[in-house]
């Protein structure tokens, strides 16, 4: 059991990590998502 909660735990962390990648790049590449603002 604590094999599968280890698994759970490492997952989500994963996607956090993956997630808050992904916004930190579009946040630090704002032109990209809205060219027409410039």
């Amino acid at each position: 059991m604590t094999s599968d909660y280890t698994t759970a735990i490492a997952g989500l962390i994963a996607i956090a990590v993956v997630l808050t990648g992904m916004v930190a790049f579009v946040l630090s590449r704002p032109s990209d998502l809205s060219p027409d603002s410039r």
